[in-house]
């Protein structure tokens, strides 16, 4: 970068005090600049106050290569063979959004999404489309790129392969790993990430569809390399579909805050029609299940000991008198209940459970919380048996425990509630494998990093790579069934670092939502 101070200054005394305005030119990039400086005179003292970017300058028609030559020697070109195109003074980072379709792209529904992301950026100052990186960076984060470095060695890496596919609007130069994190963070800049969880949003809706009849899970994760100032991890609380093993969105815990005030939060923009919201004793709230309801959907909740007035001790009670059968001399007072038995032999144990439906109306305090009073109580008692190894020598044992969970299913009048909430019971553990295939096989556990803005980024990145993979992986089983294995999450990340083969991928996903009605809804 060289800086040259042109011109003669011009001296403007304004209220008593003297400034002075001076022209500058800078060659920043392989780019020249024009400028001004304006400094304060205190009699032989010069204060600078503030700088001011008139605009770019550009070779004249005809002079294009003497103009470059000036350029690359890093020396700035004569006013005869250049001309200054200035800034728009009216250019609104926030203002400008791309209305309307976009463009057609290769890359299907991704492509759509990178060209209507507004740019933040300084027209005159870009030299990377915002729709090529955010494609570059949609397209790293299925091979498991995740970080600013990572995803810029990605780029001159595959630089020739990306310049085919996206033709000649693609940059002919590398990115550096700044702009990229850069990017990403003023993404994420606007009301606590509240754009960049649009985006994600529009972009998972636009790919997969609106879903129904999901059965949704909600859960905290830890990023473990990452801590803030007091040294604790940062969280994330996602809502995950366990069929489809998506993450549907998810928020920043706060430092001085948990997952429970931030339930509501991360439910805002659900579409719950026909869905089920699972979730363990911290998400037991009555506030949650409030919203729920009101957004049409159902909740199937685990229930422990501390719970809001005495529904756990009620849910003990009633458990032991349906169970144990204690009304079986009084028919007329007995309670109506259902039950179910499972069977699991693996993993070097045995495992039985027996599934039991109860009404909730029966449980004291039910009408305190929303759905429950029509809904349904289901507890749960497993037996483990531990087998007995010789190569540890472990000793076989058997262990038994009872769990309890409140659903707003109802209980009369529907002969698949047992099936619901062995489904809910089951199934909501799905959200744990998706965080371990995050942490793990994605390997988010061994990035460090201390920004809260990029990790929300990287974090976004990694849901979206994982969800295209699921896409890849379903695709795979609709072509062989089962008749062949289903590769890996690993494998499938390393199939999708070949851009070629990634890009039909993502031209896949492009008629499961109209983008405009999508914007139009999360505006």
């Amino acid at each position: 970068m060289q800086f040259i101070l042109r011109g003669v200054a011009v001296i403007v005394e304004k209220d008593g005090v003297r400034y002075m305005h001076s022209r500058t030119r800078r060659i920043v990039k392989g780019f020249v600049y024009e400028g001004e400086d304006v400094w304060r005179l205190e009699g032989k003292k010069r204060i600078y106050v503030r700088s001011q970017r008139k605009g770019k300058l550009i070779a004249i028609e005809g002079h294009e290569e003497e103009f470059e030559s000036y350029v690359s020697q890093k020396k700035l070109p004569p006013d005869e063979i250049c001309q200054l195109v200035p800034t728009d003074p009216k250019y609104h980072p926030l203002k400008n959004k791309i209305k309307g379709k976009a463009p057609a792209a290769p890359g299907g529904a991704a492509a759509a999404v990178a060209h209507a992301v507004q740019d933040f950026r300084t027209p005159h100052l870009v030299q990377y489309p915002l729709w090529a990186v955010l494609m570059v960076i949609f397209m790293a984060s299925v091979s498991g790129v995740l970080m600013a470095v990572q995803i810029a060695h990605y780029w001159a890496a595959n630089r020739p392969k990306l310049e085919k596919i996206f033709g000649p609007e693609f940059p002919r130069r590398n990115i550096s790993h700044d702009t990229i994190r850069r990017i990403l963070m003023n993404l994420d800049a606007s009301e606590e990430g509240k754009y960049l969880r649009h985006l994600f949003r529009t972009l998972l809706n636009l790919c997969f569809g609106m879903w129904r009849s999901r059965l949704l899970a909600l859960d905290g994760q830890a990023c473990r390399s990452s801590k803030n100032e007091k040294g604790c991890p940062h969280y994330t609380l996602s809502i995950v579909d366990c069929d489809l093993r998506i993450t549907c969105d998810q928020v920043q815990v706060g430092e001085k805050t948990n997952e429970i005030p931030q339930g509501i939060e991360v439910l805002e923009w659900l579409d719950l029609n026909g869905s089920t919201v699972c979730g363990d004793a911290m998400h037991c709230q009555r506030n949650l299940v409030d919203a729920i309801i009101m957004k049409g959907g159902n909740y199937c909740l685990s229930l422990k000991s501390g719970a809001y007035g005495k529904i756990y001790e009620s849910a003990q009670i009633l458990a032991d008198v349906v169970i144990n059968d204690d009304l079986s001399e009084k028919p007329q007072h007995r309670i109506p209940f259902l039950k179910e038995e499972t069977y699991d032999d693996g993993h070097g144990r045995v495992e039985k459970r027996a599934y039991y439906a109860l009404p909730g109306s029966h449980l004291e305090g039910a009408e305190h919380w929303t759905g429950l009073h029509t809904g349904t109580l289901f507890v749960v008692d497993t037996e483990k048996t531990y087998k007995a190894t010789k190569a540890t020598g472990r000793q076989a044992r058997t262990e038994t425990n009872r769990r309890f969970f409140i659903s707003s299913f109802p209980f009369f009048d529907n002969p698949y509630v047992i099936k619901q909430g062995i489904r809910a019971i089951r199934q909501r553990w799905g959200i744990e494998s998706t965080h371990w295939e995050i942490d793990v096989q994605m390997r988010q556990d061994l990035v460090q990093m201390s920004n809260v803005m990029y990790i929300r980024a990287q974090r976004m990145l990694s849901r979206i790579g994982l969800g295209v993979i699921s896409h890849m992986q379903m695709n795979f089983e609709k072509i062989y069934g089962t008749n062949r294995t289903c590769p890996s999450v690993e494998s499938m990340m390393i199939y999708a670092r070949d851009p070629e083969h990634l890009i039909k991928v993502f031209e896949e996903l492009k008629d499961a939502g109209d983008l405009d009605d999508l914007l139009k809804a999360e505006s």
